[in-house]
């Protein structure tokens, strides 16, 4: 862009102006390219304490881990979707005996 010097300001009223303009119209254009996602975190419920990976209608830990890590539903666990957090609290955990 070539602005005209006028004698009495030095410089043209609307120059600056049309600078700053261009300038906001490349930083909308900038900004709109970039897709806005929001990540909301999964809460994934283990309700066995089977140690499995089928499809069997519950949510194993195997299961919830690959559904956190992949963000894809596992057997009944819910996709994972970002920071995911896995409930354990609905399952009593016991020893294995040797």
């Amino acid at each position: 862009m070539k602005c005209r010097v006028l004698p009495e300001t030095g410089s043209h009223p609307f120059c600056n102006l049309a600078r700053v303009g261009i300038a906001v119209a490349l930083l909308v254009a900038v900004l709109g390219i970039v897709p806005q996602r929001t990540v909301h975190a999964a809460t994934i419920v283990v309700d066995t304490t089977d140690d499995e990976d089928n499809s069997d209608d519950d949510c194993s830990l195997r299961e919830a881990l690959y559904a956190a890590n992949n963000d894809v539903a596992r057997d009944a666990c819910i996709a994972g979707s970002g920071d995911d957090v896995i409930d354990l609290t609905g399952v009593a955990a016991t020893q294995a005996q040797p």
